[in-house]
């Protein structure tokens, strides 16, 4: 709500901008192809089926927030 009133270096400044859809996806995706299988045969299978899952949720909340803010941003 006042978010303008915060310095850029701040840590709540810096976490919304990490955490804006574009950058989500692109985490997501380097997660998911790059680091989940350079990590799966050292953390064994229960820890990165977890992990899948959360990323499945995290995906669909990502759409969930696409859509809305599509809707927002159209006349």
């Amino acid at each position: 709500m006042l978010d303008w009133m915060l310095p850029e270096k701040h840590a709540i400044s810096i976490l919304k901008k990490d955490h804006a859809v574009p950058e989500l996806k692109i985490h997501a995706v380097i997660e998911e192809e790059i680091f989940y299988p350079a990590v799966r045969k050292h953390v064994g299978k229960n820890v990165m089926n977890e992990a899948d899952e959360e990323h499945h949720v995290a995906r669909v909340l990502i759409a969930e927030l696409d859509k809305s803010g599509a809707r927002r941003r159209s006349p």
